[in-house]
């Protein structure tokens, strides 16, 4: 009976991982995995820069992908700022991307942030599938939207943050989770509050 149990469960964790990265994802290989979360990620940092990443000469999502997974790699998927700031420059040489349209735009940290800290966010959700590669999901920050945004009580836009701003969300959002959630951030870090604020 139990063995029934445990396999239930294992065909529904793999069925909601599938239905979030995808019919084709192979859970025998972490690069396919990580490939597949980086590119949900991708999907996610859309929601608020498609209409300006297309300004961007040569950007697309495979090349965009395949560079941040070699970021990933490069940093042992261990998470710090630089991560981040190499980042910056796969989204062009300005930190404003205007539309050719409008006077609206993105900056870049605005959707480096988001597809790197997603990124994180999809990791942990297949963690027991990425085997050697022992994140530490600690000293994650919390991916930016304008969800987290309103349930920290900042009236910002995630795709307008300046580094500065940024760092000081992800501040408040270290001093709220040490007072109301210690354990738990102590595991997650930041990375805990877009699990809350979802």
């Amino acid at each position: 009976m139990v063995d029934l149990i445990v396999n239930q469960e294992k065909y529904k964790i793999e069925f909601m991982i599938k239905n979030i990265l995808g019919r084709d994802i192979d859970f025998s290989n972490v690069n396919s995995i990580v490939l597949k979360c980086i590119e949900k990620a991708y999907i996610d940092m859309l929601s608020g820069g498609r209409f300006y990443i297309n300004q961007l000469e040569g950007f697309n999502k495979k090349s965009i992908v395949n560079k941040i997974k070699t970021i990933f790699d490069e940093f042992n998927y261990r998470y710090s700022i630089d991560m981040l700031n190499e980042t910056l420059s796969l989204f062009g040489d300005c930190e404003i991307i205007k539309s050719k349209n409008s006077n609206n735009f993105v900056t870049r940290l605005g959707l480096s942030q988001k597809i790197i800290n997603m990124s994180y966010k999809y990791f942990y959700c297949v963690n027991e599938f990425l085997g050697g590669l022992n994140i530490d999901y600690s000293l994650c920050d919390c991916p930016i939207d304008s969800i987290v945004l309103n349930y920290v009580g900042n009236n910002s836009k995630w795709t307008k943050l300046k580094m500065q701003e940024y760092l000081k969300v992800q501040d408040d959002i270290r001093i709220f989770l040490k007072e109301n959630y210690k354990e738990d951030y102590e595991v997650f870090g930041n990375l805990l509050l877009d699990f809350i604020a979802w």
